[in-house]
């Protein structure tokens, strides 16, 4: 998700650290299996970002869901 507010910054010269994450383990995983990751910035403001994630299975069942927010601060 870390990558996912960085590009959220726009090209924006800026560090971002996560302040809060909360994760969902809605059901196990298979051993070997395929796993994909989509996230989605729900708000972008200029010191705040919220996000949003999904783990889905090769299945295309959702295995694990995620929030997080991230401070970005302007490098030096």
């Amino acid at each position: 998700m870390g990558a996912s507010a960085v590009t959220a910054l726009r090209g924006r010269k800026a560090n971002v650290a996560n302040a809060e994450m909360k994760v969902s383990y809605l059901r196990p995983a298979k051993v070997g299996g395929v796993l994909r990751c989509e996230t989605q910035t729900t708000h972008a403001g200029s010191t705040v970002l919220f996000l949003e994630g999904r783990v889905i299975d090769e299945d295309g069942h959702v295995v694990a869901s995620a929030t997080s927010s991230y401070i970005a601060r302007d490098r030096a």
